[in-house]
């Protein structure tokens, strides 16, 4: 049901310059993040966790699973198809807002901000193009950096949620894998 309400809000605000951040973690919350938080507190749950640890580690996969998010939304906009082996650009064919655009559109001057709009509507086949110029656009204001930055505060905080469990190979897999979410945009 959160995913469906997450599509709606998605659908009335189709274009980047309509949707707050607020709406985004909203529908990440309710898309990837929900996704990462149920199968954190299952694997808990049925591992014999307490009801603490349950609720911890359903918190970790939340927090996992918005920045994994947040990454893949650079990613597509700023990455490397070859080193990725995926296809990149797919958030702007279907011009779909992501943070690192959200914050661009905040921070550029008008003229920029015109061109990014531009671009964000660009038809499909010219996408290459465009992801590219959007991601100089990115990089010219602190859309990329600032988005990088939120991406290590939440897999910093998933992490200290681990804090309180005690140490155990799982700990140490679950504190590396959400360090990896990171890696890829260092």
């Amino acid at each position: 049901m959160a995913a469906c309400r997450a599509a709606s809000v998605c659908a009335r605000h189709c274009c980047c310059s309509q949707l707050s951040e607020t709406d985004y973690f909203a529908i990440v919350d309710a898309k990837t993040a929900e996704l990462c938080a149920v199968s954190c507190r299952l694997g808990a749950y049925f591992a014999g966790a307490t009801p603490d640890q349950v609720e911890r580690l359903s918190e970790f996969g939340r927090m996992l699973g918005v920045a994994y998010q947040v990454v893949d939304d650079l990613i597509d906009l700023a990455g490397d198809q070859d080193a990725t082996g995926k296809s990149l650009g797919t958030d702007l064919t279907q011009q779909r807002p992501t943070l690192p655009l959200i914050r661009a559109l905040v921070e550029l001057r008008r003229s920029q901000r015109a061109t990014l709009l531009q671009l964000l509507q660009a038809p499909p086949a010219e996408n290459g193009s465009s992801r590219r110029a959007v991601a100089d656009l990115l990089r010219a204001t602190n859309g990329f950096d600032s988005t990088v930055e939120t991406a290590r505060e939440l897999v910093r905080c998933a992490v200290e949620l681990l804090d309180l469990t005690s140490h155990s190979p799982s700990k140490t897999t679950l504190t590396n894998l959400a360090e990896t979410v990171v890696a890829s945009v260092e």
